[in-house]
This record gives C-alpha cells, structure tokens and sequence, in this order.
C-alpha cells in the first residue's frame, strides 16, 4: 500500500506527521524559534516558504533543552572568566602574589 505525505503537515525537522506547532503561530517568540530552529538543526524556515513550517513537540523540545545548556554554557563561562581575571591579578612579575607581599 502506498502512502503519500503531504509536506504541509508533518513536522519540518522529523517529518512526523504527530501534533504539530506552527511556528508562525508563536507570536511575539516566532522570530526567536525561526533563528533557534536555524542555529540548532540548520534548517531555514521562512513565512513564504512553501513547505512545512510546523514542529512536532519533540523537536521543540530539542531546542529547549538546547536552549538551556547554551545559558548554562553562558553563565560558567562568566564565572571562567571572573576566575581568570582573579587569577591575573595576583601574578606579580611571573609569580602569585602571596599575602605577606600585600603587607
């Protein structure tokens, strides 16, 4: 038996053919899915495109967790950096400042 897809209802990413989000439809946080669904899967959806512009929730949920790690990955990296700029501090001529010198 044949089956044939129709490439306007199935999610853009797995092509499930699941419960589906338009992501047209997200409002004010379209323009941000468009460039996450962009950065994380390398897909590029457009308003005018003539193809699927629906995820499935599993997808979504993809670029959630993604999301996440990248504020997680943002937020460690602030503290690397303060740790280092700490560290940087304390080299006097090629070695760490100890107490006693601050004195």
């Amino acid at each position: 038996m044949e089956r044939h897809m129709n490439v306007h209802e199935v999610c853009r990413i797995c092509l499930r053919e699941v419960p589906l989000v338009d992501i047209l439809k997200l409002g004010a946080k379209t323009s941000m899915w468009l460039s996450d669904i962009n950065s994380y899967f390398k897909v590029q959806l457009t308003v005018d495109d003539d193809k699927s512009i629906c995820l499935c929730r599993r997808c979504m949920g993809k670029i959630k967790t993604w999301r996440k790690h990248v504020e997680r990955a943002g937020r460690c990296q602030y503290i690397v950096d303060y740790l280092d700029t700490v560290y940087q501090n304390q080299i006097v001529g090629g070695r760490i400042k100890k107490e006693d010198d601050e004195k």
